[in-house]
């Protein structure tokens, strides 16, 4: 009887584990979707890349994953970080998003697309300054 209620305890907790990791898998889906839009719009002049973080970066000491934007002809130094995240790590939500000035939650995806989009409407400059950079490099190495 004992085994039967820690059996069942234990294939609870591995199925609650198994949505979880199924709800991170379709909100990165969805983050990404919305990022990458940025490389339609530029006409692929930038370049959008996700990493795992490795706690280098003391802005984004909380942060799982960091979402990079680089010129798509330069190297990641010719870039910067978007903005990082993480997963609760209990259900999934909420979501903590950092830039490197200040930090979110969102309670569901509605609420992490919008201040998504946010910090994209706040870093619009620095983005496009990425795509100058190809122009001017081409400048420079033509004189």
């Amino acid at each position: 009887m004992m085994n039967i209620r820690y059996s069942k305890k234990i294939k609870a907790s591995l199925n609650r584990a198994s949505f979880i990791i199924d709800l991170r898998s379709k909100i990165e889906d969805k983050i990404s979707a919305v990022v990458k839009k940025l490389e339609v719009i530029t006409n692929n002049k930038v370049k959008v890349s996700f990493e795992d973080n490795n706690k280098s970066n003391i802005h984004f000491i909380n942060s799982e994953r960091l979402v990079y934007i680089n010129n798509a002809d330069l190297s990641k130094e010719g870039g910067f970080i978007l903005f990082g995240y993480s997963f609760s790590k209990i259900n999934g939500f909420p979501i903590e998003i950092e830039t490197e000035i200040e930090s979110f939650h969102a309670e569901d995806i509605e609420n992490l697309l919008h201040i998504i989009v946010n910090i994209i409407d706040n870093e619009s400059i620095r983005i496009i300054e990425l795509t100058h950079h190809t122009i001017y490099n081409k400048l420079i190495n033509h004189q």
